[in-house]
């Protein structure tokens, strides 16, 4: 498991919506304002590391992922639930 970073949900509704940008890389972003990202308690800010290299921008964050893994699994928080990333294939 990776996890890129967090948001604060001020409402069970507050959600994520998630695509594929171009091939390796996935743009996540808020469907709602007033939230912020965080990483490991703090305000979140672009990082990398030998898996993944993240851009955070106001409402959405950009991951570039370095390998692919035709068996891996991309989700995101939706309100109450979770929802599911499909990557292309190729």
């Amino acid at each position: 498991i990776h996890e890129t970073a967090f948001f604060n949900m001020n409402t069970g509704h507050d959600a994520l919506s998630a695509k594929v940008l171009e091939g390796n890389t996935l743009r996540v972003e808020f469907e709602q304002w007033g939230n912020w990202w965080w990483l490991s308690g703090l305000g979140a800010n672009d990082y990398e590391t030998n898996d993944f290299a993240i851009d955070f921008q106001d409402k959405w964050y950009d991951l570039r992922l370095k390998r692919l893994n035709p068996e891996a699994v991309y989700i995101y928080q939706s309100g109450d639930h979770w929802k599911t990333l499909e990557m292309p294939k190729r």
